[in-house]
């Protein structure tokens, strides 16, 4: 008869798992199963870690790719457009776009992300449109008069 080894569960701290992440961030994943051999950790679990409490990135677990627009900017275009829909303005997504490219096209550190100018991004209605649903404002489709 086979006797299997159960290793029991221990029960980590926050402030353990911080340490470890950033001690892993600093010093590699390898070098902290090493350090932190006695708790008997796994790889994968010390790169969770690592990921979630790495100075630059503190409690940030978003995947995907990063945005357009930088946080400021975002905000930036935000307040432009409650400002202008609380003037009674309608605000639709070519605005958006326009705006924020225009933005982007004023700063010459930043021009340089667009497509125009060599980089890779170029704003589209589609993301303006994603961009206002994340932030759960309506862009409704400008109304025009007949007759």
């Amino acid at each position: 008869m086979k006797k299997y080894l159960v290793k029991k569960k221990t029960k980590i701290s926050e402030d353990k798992k911080r340490e470890i992440g950033r001690y892993a961030h600093s010093n590699g994943i390898s070098a902290a199963l090493v350090h932190y051999a006695y708790l008997d950790l796994k790889k994968s679990t010390v790169g969770d870690w690592k990921k979630r409490h790495s100075e630059g990135n503190p409690g940030s677990t978003t995947k995907g790719r990063p945005g357009s627009l930088t946080k400021s900017e975002e905000e930036k275009v935000l307040e432009w457009v409650v400002n202008n829909q609380e003037c009674g303005k309608t605000i639709s997504a070519q605005d958006v776009v326009n705006f924020s490219h225009g933005m982007i096209a004023s700063d010459p550190q930043r021009k340089t992300i667009l497509e125009e100018f060599g980089g890779d991004i170029t704003l589209t209605q589609r993301w303006a449109n994603a961009m206002l649903a994340r932030h759960k404002i309506v862009s409704r489709r400008a109304t025009t008069e007949i007759g």
